[in-house]
């Protein structure tokens, strides 16, 4: 779960939270 990178990137891109 240190994929806060990707994870973060994808949330501010589409404003979802990812939780994967």
């Amino acid at each position: 779960m240190e994929d806060n990178s990707l994870k973060v990137i994808l949330t501010k891109k589409y404003g979802v939270l990812w939780d994967v």
